[in-house]
């Protein structure tokens, strides 16, 4: 199953959000509505605060949850909304964030693998080779247990890109998610 947060709600409205969420309702990938407004923010208006992280962490994995009630295996495909918390105040990567909902996930009895990476998206961060469709490729090839869900939670950082490359990059993460799965 291909879940997805969506884009296009409070605080990251906007058109391109839109065509972000339209392209993975054509490709069959669900979307997951969380009540962002409820999370705690830092003063940039859009990372979260650590507590507001905790709460995110604990909604999103109720939710895929409560959509995939026998996955055995989820793996989270992020940008910096999980990834902005996995560092200190000094810079440096701690990954507490990701080890978090992993470990939020085992005690339901599920594995969960998170790949966070802050810029990322459908289409950013591709020059780079960090974009979700290309993180989804180097999973499969490092020998990660094929999960029975995949969640897409970004799309904000392809913000100012054509509509027709980020569909294009939509179909290419869901084609690859696909092949993914068990």
């Amino acid at each position: 199953m291909l879940l997805h947060t969506f884009a296009n709600t409070p605080p990251w409205r906007s058109a391109h959000a839109d065509v972000v969420d339209a392209s993975l309702r054509k490709c069959a990938c669900e979307g997951m509505a969380l009540d962002w407004t409820r999370y705690e923010y830092e003063e940039d208006g859009v990372h979260f605060t650590n507590a507001g992280a905790s709460a995110f962490r604990d909604d999103a994995v109720a939710t895929v949850l409560g959509r995939c009630p026998r996955a055995r295996a989820v793996w989270l495909i992020a940008d910096s909304t999980i990834d902005h918390n996995n560092y200190n105040k000094s810079g440096e990567r701690t990954a507490l964030a990701d080890d978090a909902i992993v470990a939020r996930f085992a005690e339901q009895g599920v594995a969960a693998t998170v790949d966070a990476a802050r810029g990322s998206g459908f289409a950013a961060m591709s020059a780079e080779g960090q974009h979700f469709a290309a993180r989804l490729a180097a999973l499969r090839r490092r020998g990660a247990s094929p999960p029975d869900a995949i969640v897409f939670i970004g799309g904000w950082n392809d913000e100012g890109r054509a509509a027709d490359a980020v569909e294009a990059a939509v179909v290419g993460a869901c084609r690859a998610a696909r092949a993914c799965l068990r």
